[in-house]
């Protein structure tokens, strides 16, 4: 399944990406919580959250930094990046969600805006997740927006899987 027939079920947009901004600076303290961070290598700081926050909100209108916000209230639901992969040959997605939007669609939405954004914007090849192999709700989120295991490997300490998909408008 391509990855944006899900949006085109759907009649209108829960979510939409924007670039982060100051007032986000509270909400984006997530990378502190235990439950958001529980396969991300635990809490950090939050002198080390604030750091990163800011980093990102500066950095968010000129790169691929985006916050998931909610079509209505334009309330920040959470985040989706595109960095470069420790192996450094392709881009990783990356995301993360408050917990109390878990489940109801939003992340596989933003994440499928963010690949579209990759694949018809940035004209990236292809893209990386990287998850642990514990974390059976993001791997099932993978798998949705149609990135396929690629390989298993051990970082952190833990079994990780990295997935990927290419770019279905890639020319051969």
């Amino acid at each position: 399944m391509c990855y944006d027939v899900k949006l085109k079920m759907r009649p209108l947009p829960s979510c939409n990406l924007t670039s982060l901004v100051a007032d986000d600076l509270p909400t984006l303290m997530l990378f502190t919580c235990p439950v958001t961070r529980q396969f991300l290598g635990g809490p950090i700081s939050s002198e080390l959250a604030k750091i990163r926050s800011l980093d990102w909100i500066e950095k968010s209108s000129n790169e691929p930094i985006w916050a998931i916000r909610h079509s209505i209230n334009h309330s920040l639901l959470g985040y989706v990046i595109i960095h470069l992969h420790h192996q450094k040959k392709f881009n990783e997605i990356s995301y993360a969600l408050l917990p109390k939007f878990y489940g109801q669609g939003f992340a596989t939405e933003g994440l499928a805006l963010a690949l579209h954004i990759a694949f018809i914007e940035m004209n990236l090849p292809k893209l990386l997740a990287e998850t642990q192999t514990k974390n059976k709700k993001s791997r099932s989120l993978l798998g949705r927006i149609g990135m396929i295991e690629e390989q298993r490997i051990t970082r952190f300490g833990e079994e990780q899987i990295i997935f990927s998909i290419q770019n279905p408008h890639e020319t051969l």
